[in-house]
C-alpha cells in the first residue's frame, strides 16, 4: 500500500456533462496470472440478469469461524523445584459481519496447577455492545522462612529447616459487561461479575544439620492451608507473615470512563492520550470499594516522544489485611525494585542500610509516576533514526516512581527508606508502618519481535536500595504504557 498527497497527482478537466458507467480497470494495470475479474466485467452484457424471484430474503445467522489464532511459544524446564511447561493459545471467532465474537486464550507457565484459560462472547450488533466471561486463572508468589526447630521427615532427626513457600491462588470468575461509545475516542463501561478465590502452597525445603549446617536432606510437600495460617508457623517468612489464606468470594459492580486517541508507534504510543477514571464496588467476603485513575499523555516532538502517565489504584474499606497484597516492583509500574532482586544467590533477603525493603513496595493503595522520553530508533524509514524491514525498535529514557501503603500507615516523602524502630538501638530493626516513594531511572530498549510481542530490556538506577552496588538488569515482555 502506497500512501500519496494530492499534490502529488496530476489534475485533469472533466466536463460537468461528462457521465461514463464503463467499469473502470481494477489496479494494477498488469496483472500477473489470469485476469479473472476484469474479463467478466469487459463480458458483463453478455450475461443473463438474475430473475427477480430467485432471490429472496432469508433471516442472518451468525455461524462462527476461525478468524485468528496465535501462540506464544512452548517449554519445559527441570530444576529442584520439580518439572515445568510453559506456553499458551489464543483464538478468535467470529461471524461474517464480526458481529458476533468469540475470544478464547489458554495458557500455563509451571506445573499443571499453573493452567489457565478464559473464553469470553461480545456482541456488537448495536451501538451498545455487551458480552460475558467465564475464566479460571492461577497466580503465584512465595515467601521464606526457616525454622531451627525442625526434624528431618525421613531420619526424623533434628535439623535447621530453611523452606520457600510456593503460594497459588486460584481465581474462578464470571462476568458481565455493557459499553457504550460516544464517539470513537471515548466510551462509557459498566459491568458485574462474581469470583471466588482459593489458594494451595507447596514448601520446597532444605535441611541443614543444627551444628555443621551441613546440608542432609530436601524435599517438597503440600502444606495444608491450617498448618500454614497457624502464627506459629510464620517463621519469619518475608513479608506476608501477616496474611492468611482463607478462601473467598467477592462479587463486583464497576463503571468506568475510557478514552483513546493515540496514535500507536513502534513498540509505544506516539502521540494523543490515553486515560481511564473508573471505580468498582466489592462486596461479599470483603467489602470496599476500588477506585482507579490512569491518565497517559503523548507529546511527539520529531524525532522523540516524551511520555507521562499518572496511575492510582487503592482499596478503600474492610480487607481486613486478608486480601493478597498488591505489589508495585513490576518492570511496567517502577523498574529496578523486582522481587526476585531482593534475593541473594543463597536465597536469602538483602539487607539495606537505610531500611527500604521489598515491603515498602507492598499495600493495598498504590500510586505511580512515570516520564520517558522516546526515540524510534530502528524500523520505517519516515519515523526511525536508521531505516530497516525487519528490526523495529526504540530507545527511551525513563524515570518511575511509586508508592504503595496501607491506611493506618505513615507516609514520609523525605526519606529514603523506613526509620529505626529505636534509634539507640539499630538491632531491633526498622519500623515498617512507615512508607516511603520508590525512585528510579535509567535506559531502556523496546523491540518488536515480528509483531508477536514486545521486548523491552532495561537497565535502571533505584535511587532507595542500598542493598545494590550496580545498576539492575531486567526483561519486561509488554509494549510501552
Amino acid at each position: 500500500m502506497y500512501n500519496a498527497k494530492s499534490t502529488e497527482f496530476t489534475a485533469k478537466a472533466v466536463d460537468n456533462n461528462s457521465v461514463d458507467l464503463t467499469a473502470a480497470t481494477l489496479p494494477p494495470a498488469n496483472s500477473v496470472g489470469v485476469n479473472i475479474i476484469n474479463k467478466n466485467l469487459e463480458n458483463f452484457a453478455a450475461y443473463d440478469d438474475l430473475p427477480t424471484d430467485s432471490v429472496k430474503r432469508i433471516p442472518f445467522k451468525p455461524q462462527f469461524k476461525l478468524d485468528y489464532i496465535a501462540n506464544n511459544g512452548a517449554g519445559i524446564s527441570t530444576s529442584r523445584f520439580g518439572t515445568g511447561l510453559s506456553g499458551g493459545v489464543q483464538a478468535i471467532f467470529s461471524d461474517i459481519l464480526s458481529r458476533n465474537k468469540i475470544y478464547a486464550a489458554a495458557t500455563v507457565n509451571g506445573e499443571i496447577y499453573d493452567a489457565g484459560a478464559q473464553i469470553a462472547y461480545v456482541n456488537e450488533q448495536s451501538r451498545w455492545s455487551w458480552g460475558g466471561a467465564v475464566s479460571h486463572i492461577p497466580y503465584q508468589f512465595g515467601t521464606y522462612g526457616y525454622d531451627f526447630n525442625a526434624t528431618t521427615p525421613k531420619y526424623n532427626q533434628p535439623a535447621v529447616e530453611e523452606y520457600i513457600d510456593l503460594i497459588r491462588i486460584f481465581e474462578e470468575s464470571a462476568q458481565a459487561f455493557t459499553a457504550y461509545p460516544f464517539n470513537k475516542i471515548t466510551r462509557l463501561e459498566f459491568g458485574a461479575g462474581a469470583s471466588h478465590y482459593s489458594y494451595r502452597v507447596d514448601r520446597f525445603s532444605t535441611y541443614y544439620d543444627p551444628v555443621t549446617y551441613y546440608p542432609i536432606y530436601q524435599d517438597k510437600r503440600k502444606i495444608p492451608l491450617e498448618e500454614f495460617n497457624d502464627p506459629a508457623n510464620q517463621n519469619n517468612s518475608s513479608g506476608y507473615g501477616n496474611y492468611r489464606l482463607n478462601p473467598y468470594t467477592i462479587f463486583q459492580l464497576n463503571t468506568a470512563l475510557v478514552g483513546d486517541n493515540s496514535v500507536s508507534g513502534i513498540a509505544s504510543p506516539l502521540n494523543g492520550y490515553r486515560y481511564r477514571i473508573g471505580i468498582e464496588q466489592y462486596f461479599g467476603t470483603y467489602t470496599y470499594t476500588a477506585p482507579t485513575v490512569d491518565l497517559r499523555k503523548y507529546v511527539r516532538a520529531k524525532p522523540v516522544t516524551f511520555a507521562g502517565r499518572i496511575y492510582g489504584y487503592g482499596r478503600l474499606g474492610d480487607t481486613n489485611n486478608q486480601l493478597y497484597p498488591i505489589f508495585i516492583g513490576y518492570p511496567y509500574l517502577i523498574r529496578g525494585y523486582e522481587a526476585n532482586s531482593f534475593y541473594g544467590d543463597n536465597g536469602n533477603v538483602s539487607t539495606s542500610s537505610n531500611g527500604f525493603t521489598i515491603d515498602q513496595l507492598i499495600g493495598n493503595r498504590v500510586a505511580v509516576l512515570n516520564f520517558e522520553v522516546r526515540l524510534p530508533f530502528t524500523g520505517p524509514e519516515k519515523l526511525s533514526v536508521i531505516p530497516s524491514k525487519f528490526l523495529f525498535s526504540e530507545l527511551n529514557l525513563f524515570f518511575d516512581a511509586g508508592l504503595a501503603w496501607d491506611k493506618g500507615q505513615t507516609v514520609d516523602f523525605g526519606r529514603s527508606g523506613a526509620p529505626l524502630l529505636d534509634a539507640t538501638d539499630p538491632s531491633k530493626g526498622f519500623d515498617t508502618r512507615v512508607k516511603v516513594p520508590a525512585y528510579s531511572a535509567g535506559i531502556s530498549a523496546r523491540v518488536n519481535v515480528f509483531g508477536y510481542f514486545v521486548l523491552e530490556p532495561y537497565l535502571a538506577f533505584p535511587f532507595n536500595r542500598k542493598d545494590v552496588k550496580k545498576p539492575v538488569f531486567g526483561l519486561a515482555f509488554s509494549p510501552g504504557w
